[in-house]
């Protein structure tokens, strides 16, 4: 890959730098216009552990790996799903599918940032990751 910079980048090194973090489970590079963006699986059970959200902790790694990386390796942009990222049955990213599935979450979250009015359950279910019905229902005044 090459950054608006002219800088040549391999993606699995920047990836192998990122994916040392335990909130990291799986994370693709690509470029979009010039800049390195990822597609993130964050490792839930560890961001439980932290007692954290999966935006924060996400965030936090990625600053922490930024501080490690020369300023052309760093990710400009990422955005997370659950779902393992796409792979052939060899095990290597398919970067098509990789670069459809973080446009697709930017569009998600694009829309669910412009939607107006209150947010179904189901949504609000989707979007904290599978929170407990017990402390769903407690911050909602039900519990």
């Amino acid at each position: 890959m090459v950054t608006e910079g002219d800088e040549n980048v391999q993606p699995e090194d920047v990836e192998e730098v990122y994916q040392q973090y335990p909130v990291i489970r799986e994370l693709g590079i690509l470029a979009e216009k010039g800049r390195l963006v990822a597609v993130i699986v964050p490792e839930m059970r560890e961001v439980r552990r932290r007692n954290s959200d999966i935006e924060s902790a996400v965030r936090e790694a990625l600053m922490s790996a930024a501080h490690t990386l020369p300023s052309y390796q760093r990710i400009s942009d990422y955005g997370i799903m659950r779902d393992s990222l796409p792979r052939t049955r060899l095990g290597k990213l398919q970067w098509h599918r990789l670069k459809e599935q973080y446009l697709d979450v930017k569009r998600s979250v694009a829309t669910s940032e412009t939607a107006s009015g209150p947010m179904a359950l189901e949504e609000l279910i989707e979007r904290i990751g599978r929170c407990s019905m017990i402390l769903l229902l407690a911050a909602c005044g039900n519990g």
